[in-house]
């Protein structure tokens, strides 16, 4: 058998070159069996009930023994955290408390400002919308802030 294919649909034991494998070549202009075709609703839920618990837990390729990320700020997208955001850098005239850069829309030049929480947003929940408890910085100002204060927090945790 030349092609490497056996009658009852196996293979021969043959080793195929690069793009020469029988079963799986794609050739162009060749059109999936699956195009256009519609799945119903109760066959995705099928799907989606047998991948339940799968990726989960101890189950997922990165558990790494049931620690979560509390730092992690979900609310950011939030309403209440725009407005926030946006009063602390009005307060602050648009400019980096740190190194004085400013955002002056219109004249071509822009700066991105980022607010930071002066009391972490981890460790005081009750102060994240809190506008005295913001500062505006620009990115680079905010990276170093947020590198030092990491290195700190490891030798000392807040109140």
């Amino acid at each position: 058998m030349s092609s490497g294919i056996k009658k009852d649909g196996g293979y021969s034991g043959k080793v195929f070159k690069k793009g020469n494998h029988p079963k799986s070549e794609f050739k162009k202009g060749h059109i999936p069996w699956s195009k256009g075709k519609k799945m119903s609703d109760g066959f995705k839920e099928k799907i989606s009930n047998s991948k339940i618990g799968q990726m989960k837990g101890e189950k997922h390729w990165n558990w790494k023994g049931g620690k979560t990320k509390i730092y992690k700020h979900s609310d950011t997208g939030t309403f209440r955290y725009r407005q926030w955001r946006i009063k602390v850098f009005e307060r602050d005239n648009w400019t980096c408390q740190n190194c004085g850069l400013r955002c002056h829309i219109g004249l071509g030049k822009s700066v991105y400002l980022e607010p930071h929480h002066i009391k972490s947003w981890t460790y005081y929940p009750k102060l994240r919308y809190e506008v005295s408890n913001g500062i505006t910085l620009c990115k680079e100002c905010h990276k170093l802030l947020l590198k030092k204060s990491c290195h700190l927090r490891q030798m000392k945790k807040p109140d």
